[in-house]
């Protein structure tokens, strides 16, 4: 019988594969319980891992995506295949194996239910390529006349540069996600990549040579090497480029367009592209025109700019078809042009009419809601009704700044919150159109919406900060040290900076933050790491920028989670019984369990779970030891003054004395009754000439005192 048990470890593939093609298939739990025929409890079951359908109801449940449009185009067989295996693996009845001939069968009689939508296609498919951060275009309405329009630019008229520019929420990555599915036969390669996050002009000139190489081109080193070898390859084969949200490395705010400092390098390649001969094209989508486009752009040249504006009136009644909207025909018009036909303030405000108004247009209108312009006023609005969780997984996708599993998704989440309950919100966030598919069964915020959530947690943890109340601090990670550098780098200029700008201004100036965020890590000191939370790490965050080291601060005895380290200065801290998780220093290796500082600043240890004892010099940041002299975890690290010797105690109930110099082992203390969880040497010796009483403990008998007071 299955377990009702959330916290056990289960096997979540089959579950992630039928939540995934539920929503392709735009179906909510209920409607797809009453077309194949049982309760909705038993599909929140199969979506939370907690029992499986038996063969007829397996068969059943991929008649209905393969007629709703659930699988991906062209790879149908492959996906239907995978659920079924998943389901056999664990379902308590016996399963037969995966029947290909029946299942083609199927697919030549199905008939897909006809709608005013785009059936969704799923996860995008091309001969080749790469569709990293690709959407699904599936809930697609209206831009027909866009559509034809582009792709005649693309392929009758073999345009090297074609820019889709617009507001925010009006589209253009959906529009680009339809036209590349629907040219992908053209092309012998697709590689889309989304700027969000602004990788370095490097990194994806790498990623673009690997793509149209099809993994055989080494990117060679340096900018210029990587963009003629890229040319070369468009010239070779008829490739398509998708560069998405091109105004994350646009200047905000600038008089005239130009790049953020270190990102002129994709100016670059937009004109060699839209300069050289090839047979391939580059589509970009954009809020702002970048600086190439505006002497390029012709009407009948090979670069051309598309202004994207809002749904027409019918695709825009389609938009809100399912929100249960009612006005007459003048009512509906005068909702439309009040948001200029954006689809996003469009859904938003649906949602809102729906919940507040009971579906009256004209009762909304009567409220003389601001225009566009004012959608965070109609964001917070939508906000403010959603429960904690969903408000949770706004602020952790906005701290994620790219498209996430579902798994990662509950990952953040934590252990407090059931696998169900987090269906159940995403569920309600894509509904009401706050949270989008990405590729791969990820998740994501919309642009507009991602700029709204992060400007919300900066504002909300610089509030609870300055009133000394900090729960969402305490909460949530504000950065993910083990994140990719632009990801990481993105939380720093997006959330980081701006709240240490926030608390500035209320705080009087750096010195007064300093002073509050160091009583803030004094309150917390020696508290269990559940209570701390990500405090520490956030606050170590914020000093680390706000100074610019870390020199003299007191650290010890806190949980310190992402925190980044790295080639940080930090003489004279004390890391004494601090709990250091996912943070990032100069060396990779397992996490920290004891950290302890030389007196003179000069010298670093920390010790592992593995049993693995390393050392660093702190001015270069140097690798200096490596030892593995422990059978269990190490909990305590000491350093004689000079740094000459180091002390190392463990769960298998030993003390053992180095010197740093050789790495080799002096002494090995014996006798204790359980773990060492703390080592320190007597102030009054000297490390220097000390071996020899090392090894018969006169050296260490301020340690063996301790240890025997902190031996388990």
């Amino acid at each position: 019988m299955p377990s009702n048990r959330f916290d056990e470890v289960r096997d979540y593939d089959f579950a992630d594969r039928a939540l995934a093609l539920r929503q392709r298939a735009g179906l909510t739990q209920g409607e797809l319980a009453a077309l194949i025929g049982v309760g909705v409890r038993s599909i929140q079951a199969w979506e939370a891992a907690v029992s499986y359908p038996g063969a007829d109801r397996l068969q059943q449940l991929i008649e209905v995506h393969l007629e709703r449009g659930g699988f991906a185009v062209g790879r149908e067989m492959d996906e239907a295949s995978a659920l079924w295996e998943a389901a056999r693996t664990h379902a308590p009845r016996r399963i037969f194996p995966f029947d290909g001939r029946r299942f083609d069968s199927l697919r030549s009689t199905a008939t897909v239910t006809a709608s005013t939508a785009v059936p969704s296609t799923g996860a995008l498919s091309a001969p080749r390529g790469d569709w990293h951060d690709v959407p699904d275009s599936g809930h697609f309405f209206g831009r027909a006349e866009e559509l034809e329009t582009l792709s005649r630019w693309l392929l009758e008229d073999r345009c090297r540069l074609v820019a889709v520019l617009g507001a925010g929420g009006i589209g253009k990555t959906l529009l680009a996600a339809r036209l590349a599915h629907e040219v992908t036969p053209q092309f012998a390669v697709v590689h889309w990549r989304s700027l969000r996050n602004a990788p370095p002009v490097e990194e994806w000139l790498a990623g673009a040579i690997a793509a149209l190489s099809a993994q055989q081109a080494l990117p060679p080193d340096g900018y210029a090497a990587r963009l003629d070898l890229l040319l070369q390859l468009l010239q070779a084969q008829r490739g398509l480029l998708v560069l998405d949200n091109m105004e994350t490395i646009l200047e905000p705010g600038a008089p005239e367009p130009r790049y953020r400092d270190g990102y002129v390098g994709y100016g670059e390649v937009l004109r060699h592209v839209a300069e050289s001969v090839h047979q391939s094209c580059l589509l970009l989508t954009g809020r702002e025109t970048p600086p190439e486009l505006v002497p390029l752009a012709r009407e009948r040249g090979p670069v051309r700019t598309l202004r994207l504006g809002g749904l027409g009136r019918e695709a825009a009644r389609a938009l809100l078809r399912d929100r249960g909207l009612v006005g007459d025909a003048a009512t509906w018009e005068a909702l439309i042009a009040h948001y200029r036909g954006n689809p996003l303030a469009l859904n938003v405000v649906g949602e809102t009419i729906n919940a507040v108004f009971a579906g009256e247009i004209a009762a909304f209108l009567a409220q003389e809601a601001a225009v566009f312009g004012g959608i965070r006023q109609l964001l917070d609005e939508q906000v403010v009704r959603l429960s904690a969780l969903e408000q949770a997984i706004l602020t952790w996708l906005a701290v994620e700044r790219e498209p996430v599993g579902f798994a990662t998704l509950v990952t953040d989440l934590g252990p407090g919150v059931a696998r169900g309950e987090a269906v159940e919100a995403v569920e309600a966030l894509l509904r009401r159109s706050l949270l989008e598919w990405g590729a791969g069964g990820t998740f994501t915020l919309q642009p507009v919406v991602l700029e709204y959530a992060t400007a919300r947690l900066v504002a909300a943890v610089a509030q609870e900060i300055v009133a000394g109340e900090p729960a969402l601090l305490i909460g949530r990670a504000l950065l993910k040290a083990t994140a990719k550098e632009y990801v990481r780098r993105s939380q720093e200029r997006l959330i980081v900076e701006p709240l240490l700008e926030h608390l500035r201004a209320h705080l009087r100036g750096g010195e007064g933050v300093e002073a509050r965020l160091l009583a803030l890590l004094g309150s917390w000191r020696g508290k269990s790491a559940a209570e701390q939370g990500y405090g520490p790490g956030n606050v170590v965050n914020l000093l680390r920028l706000l100074r610019g080291d870390l020199r003299g601060l007191d650290l010890s005895r806190l949980a310190i989670w992402h925190a980044y380290l790295q080639g940080v200065d930090a003489q004279d801290a004390s890391l004494a019984g601090a709990q250091l998780a996912q943070a990032v220093l100069a060396q990779a290796f397992a996490y920290p369990t004891a950290v302890a500082l030389s007196a003179d600043g000069a010298f670093v240890a920390a010790g592992t779970p593995t049993g693995e004892v390393r050392l660093w010099r702190v001015a270069d940041r140097t690798l200096l030891l490596t030892v593995q002299g422990h059978t269990g975890a190490v909990y305590g690290v000491a350093l004689s003054g000079d740094g000459r010797l180091l002390a190392s105690g463990s769960f298998d109930g030993t003390v053992r004395l180095w010197e740093t110099g050789s790495g080799r082992l002096l002494a090995t203390l014996q006798g204790h009754s359980g773990a060492v969880y703390g080592v320190a040497f007597s102030g009054g010796r000297a490390a220097a000439g000390q071996r020899r009483r090392g090894r018969d403990g006169a050296a260490v008998g301020g340690t063996q005192r301790r240890l025997s007071a902190t031996a388990a």
